[in-house]
């Protein structure tokens, strides 16, 4: 059957965001002082800051010396720490040779490069910086370099793409309520700890920059840390406005919870740091799109202009792709020159980095997994859920369901208005069904509802019979059942926002792209009506559970939503007690759905449903998309619990 409401999930999120950027812009629009600018800057500070996850001050960890490489002019230190117990960060100081004082210092910050520090682009940043005069601390990011979280079987194939790292241990994060961007910019974090503490470097003058992924972490640093002198991010700043809208997906840890659902929007990240110098850069033909790149870098020099320093926001827009070229490296230079208190005397050189990958190691193995002691994220993540199992154990079943339903929002789901579609045929047969669009979000469509063909109520939903049987399924409900009258129930089938009718017909080039195949039973395995893997490290289920996570409002809760609002539709047709059935990743809505529904009476029946989210903690691959989890759903529950007081 041809596929229909293909965008409303998109368009739902494209004006969500849009929203937000409007109002902020009036927000923005309406300050008018110096004063005002200073109460602006301490409100979305203290907003990020509660926002991250981010633990208190602590003393900086103690490096493990890996050995020295010499050139003219500087030397290299190879360098582990340990910055949470078990989790070694592979890095390496660069230091002039010669200082007579404590010198200027920068924290450079890998992109999303399997690299990591290896990367000859980066190479160059911290050669040059050094050569002039710089103390520069670069590390190996999580999934990166030295630090690839699953360099065997049977998560390999993730092994030389760090944003499918990232994108893969955010879902155990998720499931135990952390965030993957807080856990990235702890690294920062401590890292610049390190930096700030060395006896080489003078901490009142700190430069941060990187590029991509660096970029991002960057901005995030100065919203949260006051002591970057002056910061210079390359290649992220735009607007999640412009993201959404050009359905580009991001990194995980370039999703930082709740963000947009607070008011916020890119640009307060540097409004966060004001007024401390940055300069803004960008390329030309990049996908963070440089017209919300250029918007940003205006915007905040305005907001610097009311606090009577505008000209410290700076910003330079390559002509290349998405890259620390040589142009906006050129620019960095001069910036920090500038800020930081040196002279630019020597110029980038044109060879390239005389450094091998194998050189720059600070392990033997190549990896920090190998070490005595070292712990995978996941790790951090099982002992967690195991704390969140014996927290639950003392709050009463019913403190926990109420908290769980204010995050689901259960509470605003009403009846559903309905636009009645015309009738179709399901796939490889002539059997007709009526199909009913439900608005359970605002005036757009979120679900459609399919019932049994009668010419007599093909049309309308009408008054049906006291019992029914509502099918949830695992990606089309259409190819899933044939409907009709089974075991004496009316048969409804419904397609959530994400699945069936309702699969995006957006982020097409990238589930092309990042195509894959898990090992996994075929019963949990997805493919959209274009027979591509829909599950992708990169793909659209992805991305609008990181619309959804961005704004506070998780993208399962609005399946939850789909699945009441329904509910609730029969309901008010009459129905008395409703069958329902759900399958593979549909269950987890399903059952908790049933769980808040009051209007009726409920019966449940479950195929191949998981087993727990607890059990999911210590894999390699999570065998769930990210439409499935619930941001810390292992504080309220986990699947054996619930499955065990439906039914009853």
């Amino acid at each position: 059957m041809e596929s229909f409401y293909t965008q409303s999930v998109n368009e739902y999120y494209v004006e969500r965001f849009r929203e937000n950027f409007r109002n902020r812009a009036e927000r923005i629009a309406a300050l008018k002082s110096r004063e005002d600018a200073l109460q602006y800057s301490l409100e979305v500070r203290n907003r990020i800051r509660s926002l991250f996850q981010l633990p208190g001050p602590a003393p900086a960890p103690v490096p493990r010396e890996c050995g020295t490489i010499r050139h003219e002019g500087f030397r290299i230190e190879k360098r582990i720490y340990e910055i949470r117990p078990g989790d070694f960060v592979t890095s390496n100081l660069y230091i002039p040779e010669n200082l007579s004082s404590p010198a200027p210092g920068v924290l450079f910050l890998c992109g999303h490069s399997p690299a990591g520090k290896y990367s000859s682009a980066y190479q160059f940043c911290c050669t040059t910086l050094a050569i002039n005069g710089c103390v520069v601390l670069t590390f190996d990011p999580s999934g990166q370099g030295e630090r690839k979280l699953y360099p065997d079987e049977p998560g390999e194939d993730m092994m030389n793409h760090p944003t499918w790292q990232h994108n893969m241990i955010a879902r155990q994060m998720e499931l135990v309520g952390w965030s993957y961007a807080s856990w990235c910019l702890q690294d920062v974090v401590r890292m610049l700890d390190v930096l700030c503490s060395l006896p080489e470097v003078d901490p009142e003058r700190i430069g941060v920059t990187g590029n991509s992924g660096g970029g991002n972490m960057s901005a995030f640093l100065t919203a949260v840390d006051d002591r970057p002198a002056a910061i210079a991010p390359s290649c992220y700043l735009t607007s999640w406005r412009h993201n959404i809208e050009n359905e580009l997906p991001c990194d995980a840890e370039q999703e930082p919870p709740g963000f947009v659902g607070a008011g916020l929007e890119m640009a307060d990240l540097l409004i966060a740091g004001a007024p401390r110098p940055h300069l803004i850069l960008g390329q030309r033909n990049d996908f963070f799109d440089p017209r919300g790149t250029v918007e940003t870098a205006e915007e905040v020099r305005r907001f610097y202009g009311l606090l009577g320093q505008a000209e410290n926001i700076e910003y330079f827009i390559g002509q290349y792709n998405h890259g620390y070229h040589d142009t906006n490296r050129d620019a960095m230079y001069h910036f920090f020159a500038k800020h930081l208190g040196f002279e630019f005397k020597v110029p980038e050189s044109k060879e390239p980095p005389a450094d091998t990958e194998k050189d720059l190691r600070c392990t033997n193995s190549g990896n920090v997994l190998s070490l005595p002691g070292a712990r995978h994220p996941h790790d951090f993540c099982a002992e967690e859920a195991e704390r969140l199992a014996q927290l639950r154990k003392t709050v009463p079943w019913e403190t926990r369901i109420a908290e769980l339903g204010k995050l689901l929002q259960v509470e605003k789901v009403k009846v559903p208005y309905v636009r009645v579609l015309r009738r179709g045929v399901l796939p490889n047969h002539h059997t007709m069904v009526g199909r009913f669009a439900l608005e359970t979000e605002g005036n757009l469509p979120m679900a459609i509802l399919y019932r049994p063909f009668n010419t007599l109520t093909c049309f309308h939903i009408g008054d049906g019979p006291e019992e029914v049987e509502l099918f949830i399924p695992h990606r089309d409900a259409l190819e899933e059942i044939k409907l009709g009258k089974t075991e004496g129930a009316y048969r409804y089938a419904l397609d959530m926002r994400g699945v069936g009718q309702l699969t995006p017909g957006s982020c097409d080039m990238l589930r092309n792209l990042f195509e894959f195949h898990w090992n996994m039973p075929d019963s949990l395995t997805l493919y959209d009506q274009h027979g591509r893997a829909a599950f992708g490290y990169y793909g659209c289920d992805y991305h609008y559970w990181a619309c959804g996570s961005m704004l506070g409002d998780p993208f399962t809760a609005g399946r939850v939503r789909d699945i009441l609002g329904a509910m609730k539709l029969l309901a008010a047709h009459g129905v008395k007690e409703i069958r329902l059935v759900a399958n593979g990743q549909g269950v987890i809505p399903a059952a908790l759905a049933a769980l808040y529904f009051k209007d009726c009476q409920v019966a449940v029946k479950w195929i191949d449903p998981p087993q727990s989210f607890e059990s999911m903690m210590r894999l390699d691959v999570v065998p769930l998309p990210f439409s499935s989890l619930i941001p810390g759903i292992l504080k309220y529950l986990d699947l054996p619990e619930l499955f065990e007081k439906l039914k009853g």
